[in-house]
This record gives C-alpha cells, structure tokens and sequence, in this order.
C-alpha cells in the first residue's frame, strides 16, 4: 500500500460502525472452525467494512514503518467501543493479536469486545452446537459457499452475525452473550498463553513408583486367577470373571453393555463383584493406578515443554455452560492424595511395607518469588439452590452470623432433629450425599450406590431430607413444570437449554431431561457466576496498576491466579471484594441474589498444599 492508501484505510477505520475480523494462515485456510489445534503459522489478519476486504500481513515480515502502521490500525479497530467487531472463533483471533501482532500492553484484552456467531450459536444450541461457518449457514438456512475464499468467509460471518443478534435478542439471551460470553473470551486466549511451571522431577519420581506398584496389583491378579491374561482386555476379563469363576450366579442381576449386549465388567459392576470375590477388588486397584499414571502423570508430562506447559479453554462444548480445559485437562487432576502401599518388594525379615501419597497436582509449582492464589466459592451450589428454591430455612443457614459453622451439619441438625454438636460424621456425609443427588440429578440408583444401601431405602432418605425442606421439591418441581410447559430450562443469569426429550413417550428418557431441568438450573448458574468472577476480577486487576496476577487455571467454582509474593495481601482485598458482591457478579442480568456468596482463598507454592490466607 502507499502512504496515501494506508491514510485512507485508517480514516476509513475510524468511521465505521461494523467490521469483521478474521485469521489467515499461511496455508490460506481461516479460525472459521471452533477447533484449531495445530494450526499453521499467522499469514495475517483479515478486515471487512465498507465492502471492502483488507489483509493486515504478520509484522515480523514487515519494515519498521509498516509494523507501526499495523499496530494503529488495529488498536485504533479495538479502541473503538462503538464499532460492531464481528469474529468467527474470536478466541483464536485474540490468540492472533496478542501472539503475532504483540497487542495487549496496558489494559489489553480486557476491553476489547467482539461478537463471535460461534458462541452465539452454541448459546441458541448448546447440546448441538455450531462448529464451523458452514454449520451456521446450514441452521440459520442462508447459502454458503467458498468460491470466494477467505474473503466470501469474512462477508458471510458479517450477515450471519446479524441475523444471530435477532435470534439472541428473541430468545431474552443478548445480555448473557454480551456480558458474559463475549467479555470473557479475551481472557481465555490470554489464558491460553499463560505458561504454568511445573517440577518434571516429581512427574518423574510418581511415574516409577506407579509403575511398581501397578506390576505388583498385576502379579497379585494372575495369583487369584490362576493364570496370567490381559488385565486391560474386558473380553478377557469377561470370560474369567462369568465363565470360570462364575461370579454372576450369585447375584440377582449382571448389567449388560449398552452396545452389544455382553455382561459388564465396569466399575459400577466390579463393585458389585468384591464381597463375593477378591479378584475384581484387585481389578478396580490396577484400573485406579493405571488411570493415575497414564492420565494424570506420564499424560501431564507429555504436554511438557522447557519445564512448562499450556492447556487449552473450550468456551463451548458444554451444554451447562461450564468452561472445559483440555489437552491436558489440568480440571480432572485429583485434589486429595492416593495412597501407594506396598509397592516395592522387602528383603528384610520383618520389615514394615513402604507406603508413599501421590498428590497429582503437586508437580504444579509457581515461579521463583511467586505464589499460587486459589479462591473458591464456597457451597455456591447449594447456595444458588436456596436462592431458587427461595427456601427460608436453606437462606437463614446462609446468612447465619455464625461464620464457622458447617452448613451440611447444620442441614443435617435440622433435618434430623438433633443438636448440631451431636451430628456425627457418618450422618453430614449422608446428608452432602443427598443434597448434591439432587442437585445434580443422579437419581436414587446412584444416591444408593454412594451410601451403600438399597434403592428404596435410598429413595425414603431422600424423601425424608425433602419433607425438612420442602420448598427444595417444590423447586424441582417448578423446573420440571416449567421445561414442560416450555421446552427449555434456564439459569439465574438467563442461560438457556433446550429439553425436547422432556415429554418423550419412554421414561427413562423423559426422567433424565427432568433432572437435566434441575440440575442445569443450578449447575448452569453456578458457571454463569464464576465466568463472571473472571471478567470482574481482570477489571478491577487492571485498573490496579501495583498488582501483576496472572488469571491461570479455572476448576469448576475455584479460579487460581499467580502473583508476586509481596502482593498477595492486595490480591487477596481485591478478589474478596469482587467475588462476594454478588450485585457486581450479576447486574445487569438479575439485580442480586438472596444469600450471601462467600469465597475462601488460600495460596502457596505447589497447588497441591495451599494454606488457608489469614
């Protein structure tokens, strides 16, 4: 371009009110697909407005003038709150920015704001979402096709974007996409290229004893058996489980696999198998050490480069709403130690058996001079659910001035009658069983494989705990009602699922969109809250200028930052403050809730010991 053209395309930027953006690759293919790992290199960023396609080359191929020239031309297309700035898979657009065009100092990502018709269509569809331009084209009933490349993409994006803003406007879902959503997804592609550290020698260390122990579980197997056999082969466990030692004649049922039929050999069933045999018992041992090392140890250390490793945020792949780390999936790493007994032979007469705890998140670890901050919403779940239920009993407990009481000993004391100083372990268990039964919808099948007790008994448990609080079964039946009525079920913030099985003619099938109507409700909201915690956390961040934390894991109602040590005081006033003003969370969406939310931090070097902060 001339100097007169790059003039003219820079006023040009400055006026309009609606631009499209896009990535191109240099093997000419774009980010219209929700999943891009392995992508090939940034060939440049492409704009539409006025008609008109531009293509913004990779600074590092440009003279000094001309990176500078890039660089206005797109903070001057991200400053401007008042233009439109459509982007299919916008997360990999941010990635684009701040990765290959050095975008993000000062307050960066936090205040750029785009439209993405991929999130749009998940939220419109999100048990069958969207995954290319194409898909939404295809759902929306316009006309794709590539003839015009790239640049007929970055036009078609524009006119699908538009007709998706109607739909989210129809269906009340605008203010969720656009404060939420949308104000997250920069802070996920930052997130992305945050490097978190880790010790490869405890990788290492809990990798042999593994590997020991899981030989060991595996000698012990072949001995019961009689024989050697693949332990990881279920048609051979199958055969040696029903066929030779013939377990299933002593029980009245043996499940059968969904596909072809055969009896099971899953977790469920083995269980099921242990009073009667201690093979499966040594089955289930193997399969836990096996998944502990081959997930969680040797997996975590493949994603390991130069002592660091990356994971990637999936924003749209989960119907409740949920964000999803994956590749690896640092979401799914246990919390609470295992236990490995016995895992290297003795030779001395005598000699007590080595144990070792294997904690998985222990290898995590922050930089030199640094500490971990992890804040977790405390019971917010259960919390949300009270605020649903609008449940007098369940508010009461929350707003307690009684900050250290526990509120499953105060559920149970209620709902037992008994003194909340009398309420033993066994029974608080019971009663976190019950409540989270509910709440996620798993049926009294499952509530009684928890507590050990049959079905009936599971279900009169339950029946009990809702005569205590009934204003909770009158809330599920609320959201059982509403879903029927309506065919969809919602969250706090207006967060919407679709249940067309809800009058389906078998009844397994309409009971599971029944307690989907229940669950999503509350695990739904408790998302919603939680991404908006991100969001007003890296505000509030950015306007302190004497704080450096980096936002760098989020597991399920806990978000975990690292920071400066010196500044852990600050961090910790600032993250209390937004994360329990509930109205910041909320507004404009809904004005407030009705129970107080309340966050516990802790911090320290490795994230498995994290300590209480004073």
């Amino acid at each position: 371009m001339t100097w007169e053209e790059r003039q003219q395309l820079a006023a040009s930027v400055e006026k309009c009110s609606l631009i499209g953006c896009m990535v191109l690759y240099k093997d000419d293919t774009t980010n219209t697909y929700s999943s891009l790992l392995n992508r090939p290199k940034v060939k440049g960023l492409l704009l539409h407005f006025d008609e008109k396609s531009y293509l913004l080359p990779v600074p590092q191929r440009c003279d000094t003038s001309t990176i500078k020239w890039i660089r206005n031309v797109l903070k001057g297309v991200l400053k401007k709150e008042d233009t439109v700035k459509v982007a299919v898979n916008c997360k990999q657009f941010v990635i684009a920015l701040l990765h290959d065009f050095d975008l993000g100092e000062n307050k960066g990502p936090v205040d750029w704001q785009f439209e993405d018709p991929l999130v749009a269509g998940w939220l419109l569809s999100p048990d069958n979402p969207p995954h290319t331009l194409r898909d939404l084209c295809k759902s929306l009933q316009l006309p794709y096709t590539q003839d015009e490349g790239p640049h007929g993409d970055l036009k078609m994006s524009v006119v699908v974007m538009k007709k998706l803003h109607s739909e989210l406007m129809r269906e009340n879902l605008w203010p969720l996409f656009y404060h939420v959503e949308m104000a997250l997804t920069p802070l996920l592609a930052v997130m992305e290229q945050q490097a978190i550290r880790v010790n490869v020698q405890n990788f290492l260390t809990f990798s042999q004893i593994l590997k020991k122990k899981i030989d060991k579980v595996e000698k012990k197997a072949f001995q019961l058996a009689g024989h050697s056999f693949c332990i990881n082969s279920t048609q051979q466990l199958r055969q040696l489980l029903y066929e030779e030692l013939r377990l299933d004649q002593q029980l009245r049922k043996v499940a059968l696999t969904a596909s072809a039929h055969h009896k099971s050999t899953s977790e469920a069933m083995l269980k099921q198998l242990v009073a009667i045999h201690p093979l499966p018992g040594v089955i289930l041992e193997y399969r836990h050490m096996l998944k502990l090392k081959s997930t969680y140890v040797d997996g975590m250390l493949e994603a390991v480069e130069e002592g660091v490793l990356y994971t990637h945020w999936d924003q749209m792949s989960a119907a409740t709403g949920r964000l999803v780390s994956s590749h690896p999936n640092l979401q799914a790493i246990p919390k609470t130690p295992t236990t490995i007994t016995d895992y290297e032979d003795s030779f001395i007469v005598g000699a007590e058996s080595k144990n070792y705890e294997i904690y998985a998140r222990e290898p995590f670890i922050a930089n030199e001079g640094h500490v971990f901050l992890a804040a977790d919403f405390q019971q917010i779940e259960l919390r949300l659910l009270a605020h649903l239920a609008n449940d007098p009993a369940l508010k009461n407990m929350f707003r307690s001035k009684e900050k250290s009481a526990d509120i499953f000993i105060q559920l149970t004391a209620q709902w037992l009658s008994k003194a909340y100083e009398d309420v033993t372990h066994a029974e608080r268990e019971q009663t976190k069983r019950v409540v989270y039964s509910i709440l996620y919808g798993v049926g009294k099948e499952r509530l009684a494989e928890y507590l050990k007790v049959s079905s009936t008994r599971a279900k009169d448990i339950m029946d009990s705990f809702l005569v205590s609080f009934p204003a909770i079964q009158v809330f599920t039946k609320k959201c059982v009602d509403y879903a029927q009525k309506h065919g969809y079920t919602e969250t706090v913030m207006g967060r919407k699922r679709w249940l067309g099985r809800v009058h389906h003619q078998a009844a397994h099938l309409r009971a599971q969109a029944e307690r989907q109507a229940v669950n999503f409700c509350v695990q739904g909201s408790a998302a919603d809250l939680c991404k908006r915690a991100m969001v007003k956390v890296e505000q509030a961040l950015h306007s302190k200028k004497h704080l450096s934390a980096r936002l760098l894991m989020h597991i399920h109602d806990e978000l975990v930052w690292e920071l400066p040590e010196g500044q852990l005081l600050g961090m910790c006033e600032l993250v209390k403050q937004v994360m329990e003003n509930d109205a910041l969370l909320c507004q404009p969406m809904l004005p407030c809730l009705t129970v107080p939310i309340t966050v516990s931090l802790s911090s320290g070097t490795s994230w498995a010991h994290l300590s209480p902060c004073p």
